[in-house]
Formats: structure tokens, C-alpha cells, sequence
């Protein structure tokens, strides 16, 4: 099955609408994922959180 321009476009947006890796996009590929729901690999606020958590904890 050949990739087209389009779907490899599809897959950039996602990735930098939800702030992935190249390597998490591959994976997602590889397994067969549609590029429209790719949120639910996406931990950007629980990332966020814990370094509030670590930040209050040194005070």
C-alpha cells in the first residue's frame, strides 16, 4: 500500500497538534491508527501536571 503526500500530511498535523515524537507517530502508523484520534496517546496536560507537582514539592 503506498503512502500518499496527503495522508503523510494528515499525520504532521496531528503530530503537532497533540505534540508528539517522531517515534510515537511511527508506532501509531505501524499499528494502523487513524491519525484523527491520535488524543488519546497525547499526555501533554498530565506532563504538565507533574511538573507543577515536583515544583511544589521543593518548596
Amino acid at each position: 500500500m503506498a503512502v500518499t503526500k496527503a495522508i503523510l500530511e494528515k499525520w504532521m498535523v496531528e503530530q503537532k497538534r497533540h505534540r508528539l515524537f517522531d517515534k510515537q507517530v511511527q508506532m501509531a502508523r505501524e499499528l494502523g491508527l487513524n491519525p484523527g484520534k491520535l488524543g488519546k496517546i497525547d499526555n501533554h496536560k498530565q506532563d504538565h501536571e507533574k511538573k507543577s507537582q515536583k515544583a511544589t514539592r521543593k518548596r
